[in-house]
């Protein structure tokens, strides 16, 4: 049976190890959590590689702002600054389990306010790797890789992909989207160049001859580079 194919689960899956956020201690969170009798927040706090903020603490207020001013009002519960594919699975784990709203976000640019929530805001802009095959002219991308991330590294090598104008854009979200930019007339959108994606520990493989529902994405994504002619290597 076909799974649907949604923004949240192409970057709430994101499972994918990397950049690592500093932990700062957690004494003001915990003494936050108990006081509210929430020690969900608690137990999610201590297993997190990254870091848990709560609305007292001085990072919070930054954070929470997306780059949609529009969404400014849209305050979470928590936000959790993933440092980890675990850090990942935990939150993700912990909505299910305590049936809280969630959202993901990588750049943060959702028109539609999709990387905004009341609930539990998972921040994955700090698994922003890159990778480069140059055998078969693959990007392994990140789930909190941004447009600016991907052309730092693609520019060292004689191919690219076709990418958005905002370099603060997550390319995740503007793979979900499509992927319109300069390059679109010449080479097609971001989301023609998609050759696979990681579910559940799982690769699938996208083809035009084969096409199949993608249940849920990662942060990996690996894109097959534009040649010169604007052709692809699957």
């Amino acid at each position: 049976m076909a799974t649907s194919f949604s923004r949240r689960g192409f970057i709430g899956a994101g499972l994918a190890a990397g950049a690592t956020v500093s932990a700062a201690p957690n004494a003001a969170l915990a003494q936050f959590v108990i006081g509210s009798g929430d020690g969900g927040l608690l137990a999610l706090a201590r297993d997190m590689q990254g870091r848990l903020l709560l609305p007292d603490d001085y990072a919070y207020r930054y954070s929470a702002r997306s780059n949609n001013a529009r969404y400014d009002h849209v305050l979470p519960r928590a936000i959790a600054l993933c440092a980890s594919d675990s850090d990942v699975v935990r939150c993700l784990r912990w909505a299910r389990d305590n049936r809280e709203v969630f959202a993901v976000r990588s750049g943060g640019h959702s028109y539609a306010g999709y990387s905004t929530t009341p609930g539990l805001l998972i921040d994955m802009r700090a698994l922003r790797r890159v990778s480069v095959n140059l055998g078969d002219q693959t990007l392994t991308v990140q789930g909190g890789a941004t447009n600016q991330d991907v052309a730092d590294v693609a520019s060292a090598y004689p191919f690219a992909i076709p990418s958005g104008r905002c370099p603060t854009v997550g390319v995740t979200g503007l793979t979900l989207g499509g992927g319109w930019g300069f390059a679109s007339t010449h080479a097609g959108l971001t989301c023609d160049r998609l050759l696979s994606t990681t579910s559940s520990r799982r690769i699938w493989s996208l083809s035009p001859q084969a096409p199949r529902p993608i249940p849920t994405c990662s942060g990996r994504c690996a894109v097959p580079a534009a040649g010169t002619s604007g052709s692809t290597r699957a």
